[in-house]
């Protein structure tokens, strides 16, 4: 892992500690320039060492969690479009 991606993992952590894991996954999107699906994919993997220390953080989103996705994603679709 080069440094760069070592601090963008850090970065990662450090916004879904503080700010959840939606954050984080927008934060990612616009470091990387990578897709909503990519993006959250990718944040999962950086948070999973998380896991054990912080358990509370990773207590299931259920439906608000579900509606918060969607609108990102529609919300960066239209933003392709103008």
């Amino acid at each position: 892992m080069s440094e760069n991606e070592e601090d963008i993992n850090e970065h990662i952590q450090s916004i879904f500690l503080e700010q959840g894991k939606i954050q984080a996954i927008k934060a990612y999107l616009e470091k990387t320039g990578l897709g909503l699906k990519e993006s959250k994919e990718a944040v999962e993997q950086i948070i999973d060492p998380l896991r054990d220390e912080y358990p509370d953080r990773f207590k299931s989103g259920g439906c608000a969690a579900i509606a918060l996705f969607s609108a990102m994603g529609l919300g960066l679709f239209a933003s392709t479009l103008f």
